[in-house]
C-alpha cells in the first residue's frame, strides 16, 4: 500500500476501458485491414434482410402454392441469418444495461418490506376473512 493511501484505494495503472499493448496493437490491425467484425455482421444483416424482403415481394406473383411455400421457405431462411447476424452485432452497437441491486434498498421501496410488513398484511387478511384461516390450519394438518 502506498504511503497516505486508504485500504482498497487504487491508484496508477490504467484506467477502466483502457486497452493494454496487446489489445490497442490487434485493434489497430484489425481496423488497418479496412474491414471490421461488426462490418462483416452488419453486412451480412443487411445482405439477407435485403433478400428475404425481395423475397416476399414476389410472393403475390408466384403461381400455384408449391412455389409460395417455397419462397416462403427462403425469405423465412433470409430471416433468420439476418436475425443471426443482427444477435451477434447487437452487443457492439447498443449497450448493456446494467443490472440493478434492489434488495435492502432504502432508496428502492418495494423491496423495502419487511417480514414484520408481510406478517401484519397476512393478520389483516385473515382478520377480514376468519374462514380461511380455518382453511389454511386444515391443510397444515
Amino acid at each position: 500500500m502506498a504511503a497516505g493511501s486508504k485500504p482498497g484505494e487504487h491508484r496508477g495503472g490504467r484506467k477502466p476501458g483502457t486497452p493494454n499493448k496487446a489489445s490497442a496493437a490487434r485493434e489497430a490491425e484489425v481496423a488497418a485491414s479496412g474491414v471490421t467484425p461488426l462490418e462483416v455482421m452488419l453486412a451480412n444483416m443487411r445482405f439477407h434482410h435485403r433478400h428475404a424482403e425481395e423475397l416476399l415481394e414476389l410472393l403475390s406473383a408466384a403461381e400455384g402454392p408449391e412455389a409460395k411455400i417455397q419462397i416462403l421457405g427462403e425469405a423465412s431462411r433470409h430471416r433468420r441469418m439476418a436475425q443471426d447476424c443482427a444477435k451477434d452485432a447487437a452487443n457492439y452497437v447498443h449497450p448493456k444495461l446494467a443490472s440493478v441491486q434492489h434488495g435492502g434498498d432504502p432508496d428502492n421501496p418495494l423491496n423495502a418490506v419487511t417480514d414484520a410488513d408481510r406478517a401484519q398484511v397476512i393478520l389483516a387478511v385473515l382478520a377480514e376473512n376468519p374462514k380461511m384461516l380455518d382453511h389454511i390450519l386444515k391443510q397444515l394438518t
